[in-house]
């Protein structure tokens, strides 16, 4: 057990953690290498601890650890920690053997993230109006839970897929898996009950002409419908007008048809990035701005 006098800063409590963690561990992982490096996310960077053992690193990021330890002590975070690794290092294993990466054209899927605030030199992608493509490999998918990576250069290399392959097959796989629904109905919790795909749902005689939102089935990385130009077309035939696209976050957008706004696109900016910075994680805003597809050019362009 740790003892402490008082509270250490954050980059003594990281080198503690470091220093002392293996005291905390089972001898099978003594061998394990550790290293104290920044994770890329979507939006930002994470500071974590990479635990390397043979292929498997399980990652635990720092920042909440530290937030525990000053509500807690040392001891608790450290056998915390150390539960963490147990779990991360058994679940890779896993996961692990039963990787075939031949299986990655087959579920791997586009993400929308912004262009901006994200650094992709390490892995294909393409720009799409303020946003870029990147992929995902969905190596396990279980109603709530799923197991992804992100599709790095290597790991293409390794699969053989261009950044062409790559958005072909994405597209190939989401196919049909879109969703577009009243925003009420998500609102109120009747995802699940409705389960409304466009293209299969039926309701052929009209869409509700009001608030929608647009996503897929799993509710995640929805806004990946944005690349669907067929999907957006059709939604435009079937509300029978132009419309503006909401980037409510990486995982759905709000679709609202042009005759229900009476505000100019740059309110419905303002409100957008208000809710970005007081609704949405860091890690899940897409964007700022308004988009608005054109049903005669069949387009989609930044109004705001």
């Amino acid at each position: 057990m740790m003892t402490e006098v008082t509270k250490m800063n954050y980059e003594e409590f990281v080198a503690t953690l470091k220093e002392n963690i293996f005291d905390y561990l089972p001898d099978e992982y003594k061998t394990t290498e550790i290293a104290f490096e920044p994770v890329k996310k979507v939006n930002l960077q994470k500071d974590a601890l990479i635990f390397k053992k043979g292929k498997v690193a399980p990652t635990i990021y720092t920042e909440p650890l530290y937030d525990q330890y000053m509500r807690e002590d040392m001891d608790s975070v450290m056998r915390a920690v150390a539960d963490m690794l147990i779990d991360g290092f058994h679940s890779a294993s896993e996961i692990e053997q039963h990787l075939d990466i031949s299986r990655l054209r087959d579920s791997v899927v586009p993400v929308l993230i912004n262009t901006s605030k994200n650094d992709c030199a390490d892995m294909p992608h393409r720009e799409v109006q303020d946003l870029t493509v990147i992929y995902r490999w969905i190596m396990e998918s279980d109603g709530d839970v799923m197991q992804s990576a992100r599709v790095t250069s290597d790991l293409a290399k390794i699969a053989g897929l261009t950044e062409e392959d790559l958005y072909e097959v994405s597209q190939k796989n989401v196919k049909g898996n879109y969703v577009f629904m009243n925003l009420c109905e998500l609102i109120g919790g009747l995802f699940e009950q409705e389960d409304r795909c466009l293209e299969e749902s039926g309701a052929e005689d009209r869409l509700p002409k009001d608030l929608c939102v647009l996503t897929n089935k799993s509710r995640m990385y929805g806004a990946s419908a944005l690349l669907d130009e067929e999907l957006l077309y059709k939604i435009g035939c079937k509300l029978g007008t132009d419309y503006y696209i909401l980037p409510s976050s990486i995982h759905e957008l709000i679709i609202v048809p042009i005759g229900l706004c009476v505000e100019y696109p740059e309110y419905l900016a303002s409100m957008v990035r208000e809710i970005n910075r007081s609704q949405v994680m860091p890690e899940e805003v897409l964007s700022d701005h308004v988009y608005k597809y054109e049903l005669k050019s069949k387009s989609v362009s930044i109004v705001a």
